[in-house]
């Protein structure tokens, strides 16, 4: 893929979400969970606590529940950081600003989670764009090829409102993609807003020695979801993010 496509001007990436799920949550203290420092506190002005609540319903009892500290959120307008006992994730809301300046974010987040064996049960990347097309013609194939397609006889037009969902397997590199895209938005001047969601997930790693090899990894796994997002587009919408 060739750097131009990479280097969109205004990506219509509205959220990003990295994740790491770990193996063996039992033996995480939900207290140093709790990030202490000052320079990472300060960037995170919201701060809350994440429970689990449990409910018991039986024939003779009467109905109980409990909740558990699982972990702690730390947001601001524009990030939301998760750490949890089962691991931790990294959400970028608004305007994307690229991979580099991402991946950075995310690998500080990284460095704060307290588990040592490195034991990991799933990697997860999403980019949920918000794709817009002015003077939409009712007819999703003219600007994606991610519509199914008919018969002539059965053509499809003047469409306002549909959804997509599918998922693809790469066994080889150990990869899973799970794609929606739906009309999300149709006004009366004809612009439409769709929604395209990838969601990349790796489930072989096994285990994570550094931040080097964790980076890697999404990095891949970015490659994954760029070669997708770039295919479904038509050029008659990409070049207006160019």
């Amino acid at each position: 893929m060739t750097q131009e496509n990479l280097n969109l001007k205004t990506p219509p990436a509205m959220e990003v979400v990295l994740e790491v799920l770990i193996a063996n949550e039992e033996n995480i203290d939900t207290e140093k969970l709790k990030i202490t420092d000052e320079n990472f506190t300060k960037q995170f002005s919201n701060q809350n606590d994440i429970y689990m609540f449990e409910a018991k319903i039986g024939d003779c009892e009467a109905p109980s529940s409990k909740s558990s500290l699982i972990g702690y959120t730390y947001e601001n307008e524009e990030e939301l950081t998760q750490y949890r006992r089962n691991g931790f994730s990294y959400n970028k809301l608004g305007n994307y600003p690229g991979w580099d300046t991402f991946v950075s974010r995310a690998a500080e987040v990284y460095k704060n989670y307290p588990y040592n064996d490195k034991k990991i049960r799933r990697l997860g990347l999403r980019y949920i764009n918000v794709i817009e097309v002015e003077n939409y013609n009712g007819v999703p194939k003219d600007y994606f090829n991610i519509f199914l397609s008919s018969e002539e006889k059965a053509s499809i037009s003047n469409i306002k409102d549909f959804m997509i969902k599918f998922s693809e397997e790469n066994k080889k590199e150990g990869i899973r993609k799970n794609v929606n895209f739906h009309l999300s938005d149709l006004n009366q001047d004809f612009k439409a807003k769709f929604i395209l969601d990838i969601d990349v997930l790796k489930t072989d790693v096994d285990t994570i020695e550094n931040e080097e090899e964790l980076l890697e990894i999404f990095g891949k796994m970015r490659d994954t979801k760029n070669e997708s997002f770039f295919s479904y587009l038509k050029e008659n919408v990409l070049k207006h993010y160019r």
